[in-house]
């Protein structure tokens, strides 16, 4: 008889997991002798195919095809050439089974007796790959929130389905030589097939079988698929070109893409969009050829996507000013590139405005009260994705209450701000199917149901462990939520009390309009240190104190200098900001912006004033646009106005950020006027890859795998080098080496020449290192600033430049360029460091050429900064 259900397994290196995937075939409740299986082994090299072959021994309902490695859709193509069952679907060999999977979907296809699904959905459950804990969290799995249905697709776009756990009807494939399209890679050929299929029919239908989970595994490895395809080229390339361009090609009649197309499409490349933004991202590697050809490509795909596809698609969430950004750039009409928003009035009674246009800057009329106006404040953020501006969004307060604008001589019409919501489907759009199908129907009895349910064991969720070892989990993980429920409730009721204490009158006197200063948790010496030995000095009008963990080696000496301390984490802590008046760290991570933890207390009353670590000269958009940032303190032109300029990529407004110079500077300048120069300082940024793989090994091993990285290996070289040996000892310097903090505790005993001397920076002030340096070398650090702001030199070893700005380290390209504004020369070879230093020891105008350049960096360069950063805090 032909069997209901055929199911197609591509195998290829997945030795790791497919133990258990087939683990979860046997545990089906619906009997797996009558699913016809046809795998292919698409070239595998490890054993996953020898895995499969003894499982399938016996089963004459299972068959294995080999073949050379051709990629996914080959392998799939091949099975579907020959399976037989009236549903065929494909499973992934790395994911897992629910044991009720095939049993679900049965019986939703007896309830479906008027047979209007053209194809089923089931759920997707994401399994963590390491704990086998999964989670209901895929974006698309609202559509399984409203029952099991049947949803009209040309009603409810949003109800689209994608990859893998699509049961197509195998005749309605055969009857229009339906097959994957082997050319699409890496992934989207099982979008592409799903397209076509749908496109076929009159009014497409999709069941959606909620109760049926797959548990799609998220690999620790990130080597899946779909994980490591982002290194490719073909991502950029061939899926936007065969999958998304030719899919929109094929279906729609009448020149008309369906809106279900156009979502299946767009909710794609969304993640291309995604992954743009984030600080340290998969999509930063690619070469401008490629980004060109990728570029050109989106702008094909977008002709083809409705504008109000954009507005209201609500199945990958995003941002406010992605979405805007995306709209706008792919406009159809003048009109479409362009918006405003109308925000709540200032506290002023001042109209807010945001004016965003994608392209040209069309010409713009504002009017108040039926009059011309300018604005009295004007702030730009440019929205950039891969390398272009996509949108430029202009904030705007107006003096008046009724505001008009122009553009171009047409009145905009005003949006109001609003993130779509996933609608609820309409009765005309989904049907529901019966519910009253017994165990008999679907050809068991209820007893022999349970009998197989009983046997099912929670190891089927799971890689490498045994079953003991995931009831022995499942019994500590339930132990910790006891203990960590009275944890909770001990601290809830903490935080209660240290909430009534805050607002006790002696603590309101002690903390009334309190600065709340530090740097990091555990440790000082950088802005905050120097801010705070201001204001004890200078400013003992203001109600400072300064905060550091008790277990920080800086503790002992800031006491006994007389700061006034607050512990970190301390109760007292708590209680001084809830009531203080700032909140001012060189730091801008959770734990410094909000010491009283937000999750605890809720957002705090007080400002918070971020002064800095470093002279910001990369794009740190993406990490600060999300924080609430009330005062941001610069120290040199270019990088002010790469905040609050035109093109500017931050949200932060001039308002908020203030050109004063760093606190530190004050003390560097005084140490430097009475330092001799006697060293050459060489100190590289840090590598974040290098540090992860240093973290998966033992203390012993360290120092031969950090020397046989491309980073470790070049500065080593420079370090060992007997011309620059030769070269400070005719010049009477020292070489003094400083490993980065982030790397520093995990090569504590790391082989130096003995001509180099470590500094040690937890027991050495780095300012005082740096005021004896004649040259600096470094690679790509901002240390070089306060090396040129105290009239030291720099030479840039940038051997792997293109590397770190290609995604292989947390930097994003920003205004500065090494070449044109750094201090110093930009080198890739340890020679040519060597070269560099020696011309800039020995020929004074090349020295000077360089350090010229300090003179249009650095607004002033004097003892005042931190009075005038003071004075920007009193006025924020």
């Amino acid at each position: 008889m032909r069997p209901t259900f055929s199911v197609i397994i591509a195998i290829y290196e997945v030795e790791q997991y497919i133990d258990a995937f087939l683990r979860s075939l046997d545990a089906q409740t619906y009997p797996i002798d009558k699913i016809e299986i046809v795998a292919v082994n698409d070239g595998s090299t490890d054993s996953s195919a020898s895995i499969f072959e003894a499982w399938m021994s016996g089963r004459d309902n299972v068959s294995l095809i080999h073949q050379e490695n051709c990629g996914a859709a080959a392998a799939r193509a091949v099975a579907l050439e020959r399976v037989s069952g009236e549903w065929v679907t494909v499973a992934d060999p790395d994911d897992i089974l629910d044991p009720e999977y095939f049993s679900s979907v049965e019986s939703f296809i007896l309830r479906d007796e008027e047979n209007l699904s053209s194809i089923l959905s089931t759920r997707v459950y994401i399994l963590n790959d390491e704990t086998g804990e999964y989670r209901d969290s895929h974006p698309l799995a609202k559509k399984f929130k409203f029952g099991e249905r049947i949803a009209d697709l040309d009603e409810e776009p949003e109800a689209f389905q994608l990859g893998a756990t699509a049961f197509f009807k195998l005749n309605h494939l055969r009857e229009n030589d339906l097959n994957y399209d082997t050319a699409i890679r890496p992934t989207f050929e099982d979008a592409h097939l799903i397209g076509r299929y749908l496109d076929l029919f009159n009014r497409p239908m999709v069941g959606l079988v909620s109760k049926a989970i797959y548990y799609y595994r998220k690999r620790a490895a990130q080597n899946s698929l779909v994980q490591s395809s982002w290194s490719t080229s073909d991502r950029f390339l061939n899926t936007p070109r065969r999958g998304y361009l030719d899919l929109l090609n094929k279906v729609g009649r009448r020149g008309q893409v369906p809106k279900w197309a156009q979502y299946m499409v767009l909710y794609d490349l969304l993640w291309y969009f995604k992954e743009d933004q984030v600080m340290v991202s998969k999509v930063a590697w690619i070469d401008s050829a490629t980004r060109r050809e990728f570029l050109d490509l989106l702008e094909e795909i977008m002709r083809r996507i409705d504008s109000s596809t954009i507005e209201e698609f609500s199945c990958n969430p995003h941002p406010w000013a992605l979405r805007e950004s995306i709209r706008l750039r792919y406009g159809k009409t003048p009109q479409d590139k362009v918006a405003l928003y109308r925000w709540n009035s200032d506290k002023y009674g001042r109209a807010k405005i945001t004016f965003i246009y994608s392209g040209t800057r069309p010409y713009t009329e504002f009017y108040a009260d039926g009059a011309v106006t300018e604005p009295v404040e004007h702030d730009y953020t440019t929205h950039r994705l891969f390398g272009e501006a996509f949108a430029v969004e202009e904030s705007l307060t107006l003096e008046g209450s009724e505001i008009t604008v122009f553009s171009n001589g047409t009145m905009l019409r005003s949006r109001k701000f609003s993130n779509p919501k996933w609608p609820a489907p309409s009765s005309e759009s989904a049907s529901r199917v019966k519910q009253n199908v017994t165990a008999a129907q679907i050809g068991r009895t209820r007893s022999q149901a349970q009998k197989i349910r009983s046997r099912v064991r929670v190891k089927s969720l799971t890689t490498r462990r045994s079953a003991a070892r995931v009831v022995f989990d499942k019994t500590v993980q339930a132990t910790r939520r006891s203990l960590s429920s009275a944890r909770q409730q001990t601290e809830s009721g903490r935080v209660i009390r240290t909430v009534q204490n805050s607002k006790l009158p002696e603590v309101q006197r002690r903390y009334s309009n309190a600065w709340l200063v530090m740097d990091r948790p555990d440790k000082a010496d950088d802005n905050g240190e120097h801010l705070y030995r201001y204001l004890m000095k200078e400013r003992p009008d203001i109600n400072a104190f300064f905060v550091l963990s008790k277990a920080s080696k800086d503790w002992p000496r800031l006491s006994t200098e007389g700061f006034r301390m607050l512990e970190y984490g301390s109760e007292e802590l708590y209680l001084a900001a809830l009531n203080g008046s700032f909140r001012i760290s060189s730091d801008a991570t959770a734990d410094v912006m909000y010491p009283a933890p937000r999750e605890l207390f809720g957002s705090p009353k007080g400002k918070f004033v971020f002064l800095q670590h470093g002279v910001t000269k990369d794009d740190l958009s993406r990490w600060l646009n999300p924080k609430q940032i009330d005062l941001l303190i610069t120290a040199s032109r270019d990088e002010y106005t790469s905040f609050i300029g035109p093109g500017s990529p931050y949200k932060i407004r001039s308002g908020n950020v203030a050109l004063t110079g760093f606190s530190r500077y004050d003390r560097l300048l005084e140490i430097s006027r009475r330092s001799s120069r006697e060293s050459i300082l060489i100190m590289p940024t840090w590598r974040a890859h290098i540090r992860d793989e240093l973290l998966g090994y033992s203390s012993a091993e360290r120092n031969a795998v950090f020397g046989q990285t491309l980073y470790g290996r070049q500065w080593l070289d420079l370090l060992k080098s007997e011309d620059l040996r030769l070269l400070a000892e005719s010049k009477g310097l020292s070489i003094e080496f400083v490993v980065h903090p982030s790397l520093s505790n995990l090569l504590p005993k790391l082989s130096l020449p003995p001509h180099v001397a470590r500094v040690d920076l937890s027991s050495n002030s780095f300012q005082e290192t740096l005021a004896r340096a004649s040259v600096f070398v470094t690679d790509y650090s901002s240390v070089a600033f306060d090396a040129a702001y105290i009239d030291i030199p720099s030479v840039y070893f940038q051997f792997d430049s293109e590397a770190v700005f290609s995604g292989g380290h947390n930097y994003r390209k920003g205004y500065y360029n090494y070449d044109d504004a750094g201090f110093g020369p930009v080198v890739s070879s340890v020679s040519s460091v060597v070269g560099s230093v020696e011309r800039l020891l020995t020929d004074r105008k090349v020295r000077d050429h360089f350090l010229d350049r300090a003179l249009s960096v650095f607004y002033l360069r004097d003892f005042s900064n931190s009075e005038r950063i003071v004075q920007a805090i009193e006025d924020v």
